[in-house]
């Protein structure tokens, strides 16, 4: 009788425990917004500390990206003028190719630095977003772009496959992955999403391939591709700031990127996402 009574005061008095630790994981699946409660004088420090830690967190990053839009908003006039003298008749050829190419140069950092900060990055706390729906509309959007090359584009996913990653950040890292393998394929090009699970985590991981036909990238270039897609004012092969936005985010979120050879002998991306806790 006294270990049962034991058993029942511990049971009791670890509940708001086990309340705190549901409403985490409403928060982690998107479900809940804060920690609401309500909660023992003891835990109730922990839980305010705790939402007010996610709300200066989503406030940051609105105040982020809203002064990223406010700055690109203000360099497109100064641009739009500089091209505009580019295209004048009076300056001599050499000075107008200069200045276009500077101001291509311009415009790649901007288009660059506004995605890779655009991203969320890794979170303790995320939402599951679909993947096939996201798939899907890439694919569609460049078989419009790319419909005279013919090219055969297959999804081999799960349509109730659902990943730990903001849809923003799905959309760049697959997109800009699938648009490269669009440019280079002959006709064939196949994206595959695999889960993992591993023992340590209690989600599983993502593993996303995508594959093309194409000439594939030398040997000799392929560490170079990597090392030169970290910074915007360079490029190898035509993978220049969409494989620096795809290689910044990876790591965001905790992964890799890797290249391989596909089974058609040309390249073949693989981005390894770990599922969050």
């Amino acid at each position: 009788m006294l270990l049962t009574v034991q058993l029942l005061i511990l049971r009791w008095s670890l509940k708001p425990l086990r309340t705190i630790a549901r409403d985490l994981e409403d928060i982690e699946g998107g479900r809940k917004q804060s920690l609401e409660g309500p909660y023992p004088r003891e835990l109730g420090g922990l839980a305010s500390n705790l939402n007010t830690l996610l709300d200066s967190e989503r406030a940051h990053l609105e105040r982020y990206r809203n002064t990223l839009a406010d700055l690109a908003h203000s360099l497109k006039t100064p641009l739009a003028v500089l091209r505009g003298l580019e295209q004048q008749t009076g300056l001599p050829e050499t000075l107008k190719s200069t200045l276009g190419e500077q101001v291509e140069r311009m415009q790649r950092l901007v288009d660059y630095q506004l995605q890779k900060a655009a991203a969320q990055g890794r979170r303790g706390s995320l939402a599951t977003t679909a993947i096939a729906p996201v798939l899907e509309r890439i694919r569609s959007s460049l078989d419009k772009v790319h419909g005279g090359k013919g090219i055969i584009c297959t999804l081999e996913v799960d349509s109730k496959a659902k990943c730990f990653l903001e849809e923003g950040d799905l959309y760049e890292i697959a997109g800009n992955l699938m648009d490269n393998a669009y440019k280079w394929c002959h006709s064939q090009v196949r994206v595959t999403v695999t889960a993992h699970r591993s023992p340590s985590h209690r989600h599983p991981d993502l593993l996303i391939k995508i594959e093309d036909d194409g000439p594939g990238i030398p040997e000799s270039h392929r560490h170079e591709v990597l090392q030169r897609g970290i910074r915007a004012d360079q490029s190898t092969h035509g993978h220049g700031i969409g494989l620096a936005v795809v290689h910044e985010l990876v790591r965001l979120h905790g992964g890799s990127l890797s290249y391989h050879q596909s089974q058609w002998g040309g390249a073949c991306w693989e981005v390894f996402i770990p599922a969050p806790g």
